[in-house]
C-alpha cells in the first residue's frame, strides 16, 4: 500500500528543514527527503540574517547548536578601495545574525528535524519522479513511491523538482568563482561583524563562524588566473589587515581551499499547482550579501502560512524582490571597474558615512525586513544623485564631465525595476511564475 503524506519536501538544507518544521507545526504529516547528506562540507551559506535566525529558533531547530561553534553577527563592516576608514553597517539594536560553518548548521538542523513530531526524515533518498500527487524515490537501490498533497522543491539551484515543472534549464553562466577557507586563531578588526573588503581581484568577505575560526570567501572573476594558493595570497593579502596575513598564508598552505561557482538566476519561478519551490530552487543571488539562506527560510515559512502555491508565489514575489535587487546592485557596484561604477561606489560609501538613517535602511533591506519598493528606489536614487552631483562639479574638462554624467544614466535601471517588478539582472528572465499545470 502506498503511503500518503500531506507534504513531501525534497532537499534537507535550511529551507527544506524550515519548510518541514513549519508544516509539521501546523499539523501536517511531512516526508523530508535528502539525496546527499554528506555534501554538507561544500562551500555554502553560513550567515543567517536576524529575521531568519529568529524564525529557525522559534521552530525549535537551533536548541542543540553548540555555543563554541557559532558566532553572533551585529552587521557588516565595509572597507572600500579608497583607503578610507571602514563604514560600520549595524543591524537594529539587539538584533543578531547567526554565523556558523555550513556543515555544523546542517548537522544541527537535520538532527532537530529528525526528532520533530509528524516529520519523517529519509537521508540518501534520491527522487526519480514527480507526478501529480505522487513522488518516486530510491534509497539503497530500493524504489519507493508515496502520495503527496503538496511537493516542496528545496533541492537547490539544480532542482529536479523545478525541472519537473518547467523542464531542464541550462545553468546561467558563472559571474565569478568563490574560494573559501577557514583561518584559525585570528582576530577580526571588528568582532561580531561580517567584513567586506575591496581592492583585490574581487571583493573579499570574512566573518567569524566559531570561537576559533574565521571564514574567508575570496571572489575571483571569471577567467582570472588567480587559482593557486600562492596566487590567491598575492592577490588578496594586500587588502587584509596585517594581523590576518600570516594566518591567511598558513590556511592556504595547510588547508583545503573550497571552490564554488557563483551564478545569478532571477527569483522568477515558484512552482505549479501542487508543487512549490523554495530557496535556491526559485533563484539565486550572489553570496556577498548573504541573502540566499535567509530568502530560502522565509520562502519556506511563507509557503507553510499560505498553503496555496499561487498565494505563496504572489507574496514572495512581492516580499523578496527588494532584497534580491539590492543584492545584485551591490555586487555590480563593488565589482565593476568603469568610471560610472566608481562614482556610484564612492557616492554609496559617502552616503553611508554621512547618514546613519541610510545605513539602517540598507541593513533593513538586506536583512529582508524592509520590502517597500519605493523605499529601495528612494535609497538608490539618493546615491545616484550624489554621484551625479560629484561628477558635475568635478574639476575636469566639460566634455569629459558630460560623458561621465551620461554614463551614470544606466544605473537608473535599478530604481526603475521597482516600477516593473522584475530584477534588472540577469536579463532574459521573465516575471514571477507559477506553471499552469502540474508536472506530468
Amino acid at each position: 500500500m502506498t503511503r500518503a503524506y500531506d507534504v513531501v519536501v525534497v532537499g534537507a538544507g535550511p529551507a527544506g528543514v524550515a519548510a518541514a518544521a513549519a508544516f509539521a507545526k501546523r499539523g501536517a504529516d511531512v516526508l523530508l527527503l535528502e539525496a546527499e547528506p554528506n555534501a554538507a562540507t561544500r562551500l555554502a551559506g553560513e550567515w543567517l540574517h536576524p529575521l531568519a535566525a529568529d524564525e529557525l529558533a522559534r521552530l525549535g531547530l537551533l536548541s542543540e547548536l553548540p555555543g563554541a561553534a557559532r558566532a553572533a553577527g551585529r552587521g557588516f563592516a565595509f572597507f572600500s578601495d579608497d583607503g578610507t576608514a571602514p563604514v560600520l553597517l549595524p543591524y537594529a539594536a539587539r538584533e543578531r545574525a547567526l554565523a556558523i560553518e555550513h556543515s555544523v548548521l546542517l548537522s544541527t538542523l537535520r538532527q532537530a528535524i529528525a526528532r520533530t513530531p509528524r516529520v519523517t526524515y529519509v537521508p540518501h533518498a534520491r527522487v526519480r519522479s514527480v507526478a501529480p500527487g505522487t513522488v518516486g524515490y530510491r534509497v539503497d537501490g530500493a524504489a519507493h513511491e508515496v502520495h503527496a498533497g503538496l511537493v516542496v522543491g528545496a533541492d537547490g539551484r539544480n532542482s529536479a523538482v523545478r525541472s519537473s515543472c518547467y523542464g531542464p534549464r541550462n545553468a546561467p553562466p558563472a559571474v565569478s568563482h568563490m574560494a573559501g577557507l577557514l583561518v584559525a586563531d585570528a582576530a577580526l578588526p571588528h568582532e561580531d561583524y561580517g567584513h567586506v573588503l575591496l581592492g583585490g581581484p574581487g571583493p573579499l568577505l570574512m566573518y567569524r563562524v566559531s570561537e576559533r575560526h574565521v571564514r574567508l570567501c575570496l571572489d575571483v572573476p571569471v577567467g582570472s588566473a588567480v587559482r593557486s594558493p600562492e596566487a590567491l595570497f598575492h592577490a588578496f593579502a594586500p587588502v587584509l589587515p596585517h594581523a590576518m596575513r600570516g594566518p591567511f598564508r598558513d590556511a592556504l598552505e595547510h588547508d583545503r581551499v573550497l571552490w564554488a561557482a557563483n551564478r545569478l538566476a532571477a527569483r522568477s519561478h515558484y512552482g505549479a499547482p501542487g508543487v512549490a519551490l523554495v530557496g535556491d530552487a526559485v533563484g539565486t543571488t550572489h553570496p556577498l550579501t548573504a541573502a540566499g539562506m535567509t530568502l530560502g527560510v522565509l520562502d519556506a515559512l511563507t509557503l507553510a502560512e499560505c498553503g496555496d502555491v499561487h498565494a505563496y508565489a504572489r507574496r514572495r514575489a512581492r516580499m523578496s524582490h527588494v532584497p534580491e535587487v539590492l543584492s545584485r546592485a551591490l555586487y555590480e557596484v563593488v565589482t565593476r571597474e568603469d568610471e560610472s561604477a566608481s562614482a556610484v561606489r564612492a557616492a554609496m560609501v559617502e552616503t553611508w558615512r554621512a547618514e546613519p538613517r541610510e545605513r539602517a535602511r540598507t541593513m533593513r533591506i538586506l536583512a529582508g525586513q524592509e520590502q517597500g519598493r519605493v523605499v529601495f528606489a528612494a535609497a538608490f536614487t539618493k546615491v545616484a544623485a550624489r554621484a551625479l552631483r560629484a561628477e558635475s562639479l568635478a574639476a575636469t574638462p566639460l566634455r569629459e564631465r558630460a560623458g561621465r554624467v551620461y554614463q551614470l544614466h544606466e544605473w537608473a535601471r535599478y530604481p526603475l525595476s521597482m516600477l516593473r517588478g522584475a530584477a534588472p539582472v540577469p536579463r532574459g528572465e521573465g516575471a514571477p511564475q507559477v506553471a499552469e499545470s502540474a508536472p506530468g
